[in-house]
């Protein structure tokens, strides 16, 4: 199970990887909340700066060369890139994060927040959880329309919001579905659903 686990995560980090790169320009980014920093050493060639709050998982990214900062150290329009994945509904001051990342990022450059789980999809509307959830380190539940407002008073335009489950490493449909129906009668499996997870992708503005 482990296994299996370790290659559904690997491959979940090569699809985003390759949504994102298509996405973006440059060769700064920021991870922000980067665990272990295997998502982030995919980005060969780029500079790659971490936010992470873990000691071992710090020295386990600074052994793949990404360089934790504290990002009141960098200069407005430094990052080409800066990266939230799984982590936006675990900080206590998200909004503040989000001005940080629009202060750093370059006119143009992109906000990529990944593995986001959607307080406005239809799971979490009828049962108010999802299996990506952690309860405990959980402060706030964005649904992708507040993140869209949020970001666009913050100038951030062309925005794009995708929900990565068809051909996903997670995705099984027939047995999500009825797992889905199983839920609806009171038993409790997880399983992924269509439109649980999203990814947004939106440009720093011109303004």
């Amino acid at each position: 199970m482990r296994r299996r686990n370790e290659e559904q995560r690997a491959a979940a980090y090569k699809q985003e990887y390759e949504r994102v790169i298509f996405r973006s320009r440059g060769t700064y980014l920021l991870d922000y909340g980067c665990g272990d920093g295997a998502f982030t050493e995919q980005f060969q060639g780029w500079h790659k700066y971490g936010v992470e709050v873990s000691e071992y998982c710090i020295s386990l990214c600074l052994a793949k060369n990404i360089r934790m900062v504290d990002t009141h150290d960098l200069k407005d329009g430094t990052l080409d890139l800066v990266i939230f994945r799984g982590v936006l509904q675990h900080i206590d001051e998200p909004f503040t994060a989000l001005r940080e990342a629009a202060r750093l990022l370059r006119r143009g450059g992109t906000l990529a927040i990944l593995a986001q789980p959607d307080a406005d999809s239809l799971c979490y509307k009828l049962f108010g959880d999802l299996p990506a959830l952690d309860a405990p380190r959980n402060w706030w539940i964005p649904g992708r329309r507040e993140l869209q407002n949020i970001l666009h008073k913050l100038n951030f335009d062309k925005q794009e919001v995708i929900a990565p489950y068809w051909g996903g490493p997670y995705a099984k449909p027939w047995r999500d579905v009825t797992r889905f129906a199983m839920r609806l009668v009171g038993i409790r499996k997880p399983f992924a659903f269509p439109g649980n997870m999203i990814e947004l992708y939106a440009q720093r503005g011109y303004r």
